[in-house]
């Protein structure tokens, strides 16, 4: 089997690091049972990816979801909040000065 190099964040590596070693396995076999069951839930009969994603769209609440869904979502969710756009990063910045210039303390909301 050929491998590949992909960057990973660092949450998912540690996390995968930590779970690796309770489970007595490299890293890269953690990560890729974890690929494999992401994909085998996505392919399960009866899972509703459409529904997922129109929860990350803010179409309904992701309460409506079933159990299955709702952990996918909640996942994906995670994985969108540490993926700010370019557009987002700019508005924080600029919140973050407009929020300093009025001697408001901030807490590194743009970080």
């Amino acid at each position: 089997m050929t491998s590949e190099t992909v960057n990973l964040s660092r949450d998912i590596v540690s996390s995968a690091r930590r779970e690796a070693e309770l489970m007595n396995r490299p890293v890269k076999t953690q990560l890729e049972r974890w690929a494999r069951i992401g994909r085998a839930v996505e392919s399960e009969a009866g899972f509703r990816k459409d529904q997922v994603d129109g929860a990350l769209r803010g179409e309904f609440h992701a309460d409506e979801l079933g159990r299955l869904e709702r952990a996918f979502y909640n996942a994906e969710h995670e994985a969108l909040m540490m993926c700010a756009s370019d557009d987002e990063e700019a508005f924080f910045k600029a919140l973050e000065e407009r929020l300093a210039n009025a001697e408001i303390e901030t807490h590194g909301i743009g970080t």
